[in-house]
């Protein structure tokens, strides 16, 4: 299923019996790093990233760049450091 039908399911509860009947916890259980943008105009900011994140997530390591949508192009060195520094215990 592509990125745009997943949105679009999402967005009209396509699946929503399905996922009742799963009975999956969407909560994740492990740390999560989280790696957005301050000057990201695609989405929606990063504070409303990490709240939305934070609903799914209790360990959330959040790490905000100075750099647009982009990010791991304009930031491909933080963006690595912070991925090979994240080590959860």
């Amino acid at each position: 299923m592509a990125r745009t039908e997943m949105v679009y399911a999402y967005m009209q509860h396509f699946n929503e019996e399905d996922e009742k009947l799963a009975n999956v916890d969407p909560n994740l259980l492990l740390p999560v790093l989280l790696i957005t943008a301050n000057r990201d105009i695609v989405g929606n900011g990063a504070f409303v990233i990490e709240k939305g994140m934070r609903m799914f997530a209790e360990d959330v390591w959040l790490k905000i760049l100075n750099t647009g949508h982009w990010l791991q192009l304009e930031a491909r060195d933080e963006v690595k450091n912070n991925w090979t520094t994240f080590s959860p215990t």
